[in-house]
């Protein structure tokens, strides 16, 4: 049982008195929110500025114990007054404190955290070594709608990517204001264009957030410099309306209506559009309080708005909306039969309490329930499946032609009791077990597995283990993949026959522990390199450190080099992607990097531009400083890569002009070679001339150099086509030699492993 509320003045004294027992626990840094709330100091309140206090004479007092305000009551009594997030930081303050209020801190990213508290998390290291890439990029998304900019920058230097567009619309539709101008302002995001201003727009009235739809309007006003688009605020204000915000779509309304006015239009259809939309959010009497804005009676209107209006009002929330259906069905809006299915099935699945008066009120129009409706009942929030199936069933709605379907939506929603409900009621065969326990796998859903797996409707073999393994990697389902494990070790008495895919779809999904524990358990690695594409394609560029660290293979390093470009890679990164000297890996092309690096620049620029035309001159102006003072990591990779293109231009030239010199070195070595052996062998043949005749004979006819081949062989007949010179063949290699004459050159042609001259016959016999 809850403790009753304390008065305020106790709980101030309490406060203060819980703050000086933080202070002398030495957790300063844990007590700021105790110090806002306090109504007295800390330092005052603390026994140790108290004794600063003291006169020299008096006695030092015994030093206060901290553990005796720590009343279980008493602490109890303040965690009520506290936040879940304020509760969370009253935690670290002590041991005793984390016990006392276990199971009532629970953190929402969503909210406002404590920067001290939101750093002591995700500023450790490898605190996001157990994320997925999608978690990691809802983890940003979360934290920019707290508005805790703090946090935010924490949030996006721990999960290691850049923020997107989705970010800034989900930090508007929180009404994040602080969020969205350090995402736009920090350089971290692309100026967003037109089309992303009006998404910012709608996502701020459909939150009814006043402040960040004036601040989309001033932004998008100065963009496109002839006003706002009419489309986005027409949008925003309808929107706004179904959200049930009626003081900002009036606002916003009017704004609109002005600027239709001063184009020469009426703005009737703006204000019926917004009357029908209104039904969604708003009770009866505001929706027809919006439809007198309209010259003419809603009896009036086209008969698409008013059925517009009755789908909208079975769709609302509100308490009235049978009220409301009621009201526009007097008015003779009638449902066309695929507006009947439709509505149908948002009943099915609508998470509302009065879901089956709304599908009651349906059938007694004319609606007909028909068998694909169960899907939109699988579709049902958790815990609501159960019982909207069950309905349909008893009411004779046939389940068993969509019993895949149904079984697949169960599972990847996690609903163990749906599907037990489904094992039990419907004879299940095994219908495409494969891909229901790879949807399970890749969702995390162990329970679920083991549900299907006693079910006997998963079989846990040779050939479901490793797509039930891949599947896991996939989803970065670090609890499946060692169940898999464990679970192929008892029935195949093997480990897990794991895919080279599984490290693929491990790296693609982001998890870095993932990726870890398949090295760990033995997975094949791919060698084409596919899984430092799927990282680069999804700009995770911590995984790559990683994918090298587990020894996988890399191939194709140009292709990756290119990607990691042109996806906006860091500097750093691109530099750590580069061959290592001396390694068999290729240099880049790097008229393709800079090619890709110039037109990842290129958009950078043109966001540029657009920032500064939405802040004047001024704003120009201190762009074009803040640039040249601080270029931004696109133009430091460009210059970067035009750098190493120009460094690479003169490596070449100069390994051409080296193959050059060492070309001509070797045709001179040769030239001199030709010209040492007929010099010789002039030197020998002047020297038997000269000699009497038979002297030396015996003794020189060891040392005589066999007289060269003659051609055409004297046996041939020369006249012969086939023995014309040059001989016919492939691989001639042309060598140059010199005549006794010096500076005569006459080609030559090495055949059969002699030298020939070219067009010329020789006789060097007696």
């Amino acid at each position: 049982m809850p403790a009753p509320a304390p008065s305020s003045s106790a709980a101030g004294g309490a406060l203060a008195r819980l703050a000086a027992a933080a202070v002398l626990a030495n957790s300063r840094q844990h007590t700021s929110w105790l110090q806002a709330a306090a109504p007295v100091p800390v330092e005052e309140a603390s026994p140790a500025r108290a004794s600063l206090s003291r006169s020299p004479e008096s006695p030092d007092p015994a030093p206060a114990d901290p553990s005796q305000l720590w009343v279980p009551d008493l602490v109890e009594r303040i965690a009520a007054f506290l936040s879940p997030h304020e509760v969370v930081g009253l935690r670290l303050v002590s041991k005793e404190a984390a016990r006392l209020l276990r199971g009532r801190a629970a953190l929402s990213l969503s909210q406002p955290v404590p920067p001290e508290v939101f750093a002591a998390h995700w500023s450790r290291l490898g605190a996001c070594k157990g994320l997925t890439l999608a978690q990691r990029r809802q983890l940003i998304t979360l934290t920019a709608r707290s508005n805790v900019v703090a946090n935010l920058e924490v949030a996006v230097a721990a999960a290691g990517l850049a923020p997107r567009h989705e970010d800034l619309e989900a930090a508007a539709g929180a009404g994040a204001l602080e969020s969205c101008r350090w995402l736009v302002g920090s350089g971290r995001l692309l100026w967003p264009p037109e089309e992303a201003w009006a998404r910012l727009l709608r996502a701020a009235a459909r939150g009814g957030h006043k402040r960040v739809c004036r601040w989309c309007l001033k932004s998008f006003l100065f963009l496109t410099q002839s006003g706002w688009t009419l489309a986005a605020v027409s949008g925003a204000v309808e929107l706004a309306a179904s959200a049930g915000h009626v003081r900002l779509a009036k606002k916003l309304g009017a704004e609109s209506a002005t600027a239709l006015a001063a184009r020469g239009l009426a703005p009737d259809d703006l204000w019926r559009r917004t009357a029908v939309q209104a039904n969604g959010g708003c009770d009866l009497r505001t929706v027809r309080r919006l439809c007198r804005k309209v010259p003419w009676a809603p009896e009036g209107w086209p008969a698409q708005d008013k059925r517009d209006a009755l789908v909208a009002a079975l769709r609302s929330q509100t308490p009235d909306w049978w009220a409301k259906a009621e009201y526009w069905a007097g008015l003779g809006a009638t449902l066309t039969p695929d507006e009947q299915r439709w509505a149908l099935d948002s009943a099915l699945y609508l998470p509302a309490a009065d879901w089956q008066e709304r599908v009651e009120f349906l059938m007694a129009r004319g609606a007909v329930l028909f068998p694909p409706c169960c899907l939109a009942a699988a579709g049902a929030p958790i815990g609501a499946k159960e019982q909207r199936l069950a309905w349909l069933k008893a009411i004779g709605l046939g389940l068993g032609p969509y019993l895949p379907e149904l079984i697949g939506t169960v599972i990847g929603a996690g609903d163990t009791g749906a599907l037990a409900w489904l094992l039990a009621e419907v004879a299940v065969t095994r219908q495409r077990p494969y891909n229901l326990s790879d949807t399970a796998a890749k969702a995390g859903h162990l329970e679920v597995l083991q549900l299907l797996t006693a079910a006997k409707c998963v079989t846990l073999g040779a050939r479901a283990m490793p797509a039930l393994a891949n599947a896991a990697a996939s989803g970065g389902q670090l609890a499946v993949l060692q169940w898999a494990a464990a679970a192929s070790s008892d029935a195949l008495s093997s480990p897990v026959p794991f895919a080279a895919a599984a490290s693929t779809a491990a790296a693609r999904s982001g998890c870095e522990a993932a990726v870890e524990l398949l090295a760990e358990l033995g997975c094949p690695q791919p060698t084409n390199g596919e899984p430092y594409r799927a990282a680069a394609q999804a700009g995770d560029w911590r995984m790559l450190p990683l994918l090298r660290r587990a020894q996988v293979p890399l191939r194709a390093e140009r292709i990756l080099y290119n990607l990691a470009v042109a996806e906006g890679a860091p500097l750093a990164t691109i530099q750590w992607l580069l061959p290592l000297p001396g390694s068999s890996g290729r240099q880049p092309n790097w008229h393709a990097v800079v090619v890709a690096a110039r037109q990842r620049w290129s958009k950078t620029q043109d966001a540029a531009r657009r920032k500064a035309a939405a802040g004047g001159k001024k704003a120009r102006a201190e762009a074009s400083e803040a640039e040249a003072e601080e270029p931004c990591e696109d133009a430091r990779v460009l210059a970067w890569a035009r750098e190493q293109w120009a460094l690479e231009g003169v490596r070449q030239q100069e390994a051409l002009a080296a193959a050059k010199k060492r070309q001509e070195k070797r045709r001179a070595q040769r030239e001199e070679s030709i010209r040492q052996q007929l010099l010789r062998a002039a030197e020998r043949k002047a020297a038997r001339e000269a000699a009497p005749p038979g002297a030396g004979s015996d003794s020189d006819s060891s040392d005589a150099e066999p007289p060269l081949p003659r051609w055409p062989p004297p046996d041939s007949d020369s006249s012969s086509e086939s023995d014309m010179w040059p001989p016919k063949g492939k691989n001639r290699r042309w060598r140059y030699a010199l005549e006794a004459r010096p500076r005569l050159r006459l080609p030559m042609m090495r055949l059969n492993g002699t030298f020939r001259p070219y067009g010329v016959y020789w006789d060097w016999g007696s």
